[in-house]
């Protein structure tokens, strides 16, 4: 059924009318000097066959139309599908990743072979997020400050890609935590209390933000968004200076404060060296158990605006050719 989304556009099409019998036409005076002009000289081979066919009305009668179409298509008309169910189970879910600068660090291992932690991630992540079966997943990068890269929605394919996408630093190069639980409380606070989860993940500790650790915690805990937090990063890391000499140091993971915001909203803490810690951590992750909600229903729309605008280009098009508009 095709319906319009804003039926009241409609009424732009008596505006045309208005204007035209109101608004009083401009005078034109002779010019004082007359300039000879090609217009003089009538070629009538050259002028179009279709022009002298069509009449005084004919021509208003397609002006009216063109303008027709063009409210048509303002109005946005759309064919509405059948009615489809969405799960009745699932949560909803954001999933925050860390893309500082530090993440480009050279100390996981995925298929033998040496990579960064944010190419462990998101091999990782991509195989969590195709576990996401009947949940709601949005997707927050932080950095300096953090973004709502995707908002929550069933299409776990689109969250994925853009994950898959995600360079690092494209959110600063310094690590927000504070601020981007404070963000994803935000998003979650209008879903129902058992809904919300927030599985945050760095390799850092705060250095940027407004929002502390401990009052983020305390409003994730007064609104009821339980937080996940995983720590990634391997334990000592090697760096290599001019010369060849070679300094061990240990990981910037500050850990306790990362503890503390999952167990005080009722989540959980966990640490991942390498990507085959990283892969059980989100298999217990996976394992949430799923939260019955209300069963909703959608009906996908087309939109048809294109196809009254492509005939008023047309008809556009045909008049310029025939040159039937005349002044006033």
């Amino acid at each position: 059924m095709i319906e319009l989304q804003w039926p009241w556009a409609l009424l732009l099409f008596f505006v045309a009318p208005i204007v035209y019998f109101l608004v009083p036409a401009v005078s034109r005076h002779a010019a004082a000097l007359h300039v000879p002009s090609l217009e003089t000289f009538r070629f009538d081979e050259l002028r179009s066959p279709i022009r002298g066919k069509l009449s005084i009305w004919s021509r208003v009668a397609l002006q009216w139309l063109l303008w027709g179409l063009v409210v048509l298509a303002f109005a946005r008309p759309h064919v509405t599908g059948d009615s489809v169910s969405l799960p009745t189970k699932g949560r909803d879910l954001f999933l925050a990743v860390d893309i500082s600068g530090s993440m480009n660090t050279d100390d996981m291992v995925v298929r033998s072979a040496q990579v960064s932690r944010i190419v462990a991630v998101k091999h990782v992540v991509g195989d969590f997020l195709s576990r996401r079966d009947g949940d709601r997943v949005g997707l927050i990068l932080f950095g300096s400050q953090p973004y709502v890269y995707a908002p929550l929605t069933y299409d776990i394919a689109t969250v994925n890609q853009l994950m898959q996408e995600a360079p690092v630093g494209i959110a600063g190069m310094r690590t927000s935590i504070g601020d981007t639980v404070g963000l994803a409380v935000k998003r979650l606070q209008e879903r129902p209390e058992d809904h919300r989860v927030l599985v945050l993940l760095t390799d850092g500790s705060q250095n940027a933000g407004v929002l502390q650790m401990n009052q983020a915690t305390t409003l994730a805990s007064e609104n009821a968004v339980r937080i996940y937090t995983i720590g990634i990063g391997a334990h000592e890391r090697t760096d290599r200076l001019f010369g060849g000499f070679q300094i061990r140091r240990g990981s910037d993971l500050d850990e306790q404060p990362l503890r503390d915001m999952a167990l005080g909203t009722g989540g959980q803490y966990f640490r991942a060296s390498n990507v085959v810690e990283l892969e059980n951590v989100y298999a217990e992750i996976n394992a949430l158990e799923k939260v019955e909600q209300d069963e909703e229903n959608y009906r996908p729309q087309k939109s048809l605006y294109y196809v009254p605008l492509g005939m008023a280009a047309l008809l556009y098009l045909f008049v310029i050719h025939v040159r039937f508009f005349r002044r006033r």
